[in-house]
């Protein structure tokens, strides 16, 4: 039995929607007939949302997972900041940002920081001498220039002056 559209036995196969056109000398010319049909809506809902959301996911997952890189970094709480640091007390006094500074004590200077504030008394407030200044820096990040730093702390040491005794 010689093969036919439908199959040796009738059956229905892939290519029942190929029509044999005709035969010629042992050749054979099929006419592919196209049936249209209506994309299906959802389908279509489907593919548009996909081709929308799928770059916006993927953005936001990098986006995300920047953020959570960025959030597991170890942070100094007093970085960016002028420190000053009572060396009898073992205590820092205060910290003032680096936009808030307009100059910087010398060793030697005195200073009246108002320290800490809470029970609506103030703690560890007074007037300071300058023992030692301690500048830190960090890694510049994507600098031309090698080995690049820019600051990153300010340590300032400081104690209570001693009283002067009258000779």
């Amino acid at each position: 039995m010689e093969p036919t559209a439908f199959g040796a036995l009738g059956e229905q196969h892939w290519f029942s929607t190929l029509r044999r056109v005709r035969e010629g000398w042992g050749t054979r010319h099929y006419n592919l007939r196209m049936n249209f049909t209506w994309p299906d809506p959802i389908s279509l809902i489907a593919d548009i949302v996909t081709f929308c959301c799928v770059p916006t996911l993927t953005i936001a997952t990098i986006a995300l997972w920047k953020q959570v890189k960025e959030a597991r970094e170890i942070k100094i709480v007093s970085s960016k900041c002028v420190e000053f640091y009572d060396v009898d007390a073992r205590i820092a006094v205060n910290l003032v940002p680096f936009e808030n500074i307009t100059t910087l004590p010398r060793v030697g200077d005195e200073v009246y920081l108002p320290g800490e504030t809470y029970d609506n008394e103030h703690h560890v407030n007074g007037m300071y001498e300058v023992l030692k200044i301690m500048f830190i820096y960090d890694e510049a990040p994507k600098s031309d220039q090698p080995c690049a730093a820019i600051p990153a702390k300010i340590c300032i040491d400081i104690q209570r002056p001693k009283p002067k005794v009258a000779e």
